[in-house]
């Protein structure tokens, strides 16, 4: 429709100044004319000449954040070209691994020559889970409005939205016959007696730095670490469900599991999420 409105203004236009041209010969209506006829052909040369030359992307603000907190993601353009402006509708969704719905969003904008535009676009996201927000596709308009390109960009950007922390009852640790926290320690923590290596093996990802074997580190040229005795393999399980009502049951259901890990956590208590 847009391009449709840009060929009927040029045509009424072009109109005027050949009836004003042959109601009075002026030669400046002559100079008008041939601007109008040789100018978009020239706009359209040239826009698709600086289509090649314009990049697109998409980020985010924050990585990490809490739900119901504002936040804000850009749309960008490197534009190398020199061609006067392009107009752009960019094309996105935001959708959500806990519960998929890739609603489509359009933002029209203006691109001027030789810029690196970085349109924020705030947000807030009420449900927690990981998020996606790609740029699709971008159409690009000439000058004139007369063609237009589009762009297939494939551009996206992870955001992860963590439930809200809610206050886990310590009391339940001590009530109705449930182990208490000295307990629960002793039964789920690791081996920790450093008279009694039960092994050596390499450094994982949340071995403390006591556990690590300095000299046979420095040997090998690679972290190694000691395997205490005693080490029992058992720890809490956290199994999470996908049946929810609606986004709000779901939400109340992460913000307990959430919290449940932390208060787990904090006490030094082995857990895993499945």
């Amino acid at each position: 429709m847009r391009t449709v409105l840009a060929y009927i203004r040029y045509f009424i236009f072009l109109a005027l100044v050949i009836f004003l041209y042959m109601f009075n010969n002026h030669p400046a209506f002559l100079l008008i004319m041939f601007a109008l006829i040789i100018a978009p052909v020239l706009s359209v040369i040239f826009f698709f000449i600086s289509c090649i030359k314009i990049r697109f992307s998409v980020d985010s603000k924050s990585g990490v954040l809490n739900r119901e907190e504002n936040t804000s993601f850009f749309l960008k353009a490197d534009n190398h070209s020199l061609y006067p402006m392009t107009h752009a509708v960019f094309s996105c969704s935001v959708s959500n691994n806990l519960n998929p719905n890739d609603v489509e969003h359009y933002y029209d904008l203006y691109i001027a020559p030789k810029e690196q535009l970085r349109y924020e676009i705030p947000f807030r996201l009420m449900n927690c889970g990981n998020y996606l927000i790609s740029l699709n596709k971008v159409v690009l308009s000439d000058l004139f409005g007369f063609v237009s390109k589009t762009i297939r960009v494939n551009k996206s950007a992870e955001l992860i939205v963590l439930p809200l922390e809610i206050d886990i009852d310590e009391s339940i640790s001590g009530s109705g016959g449930a182990p208490n926290e000295e307990a629960l320690y002793e039964r789920f923590a690791k081996g920790s007696d450093p008279s009694e290596i039960f092994e050596i093996r390499e450094y994982r990802l949340g071995d403390r730095p006591q556990q690590i074997h300095w000299k046979l580190s420095a040997k090998q040229r690679d972290l190694m670490a000691k395997e205490f005795s005693d080490v029992i393999g058992e720890s809490f399980e956290i199994f999470l469900c996908n049946d929810y009502s609606d986004n709000h049951q779901m939400d109340a259901y992460y913000d307990l599991m959430f919290s449940l890990g932390l208060f787990l956590s904090r006490k030094g208590i082995l857990f895993s999420y499945s």
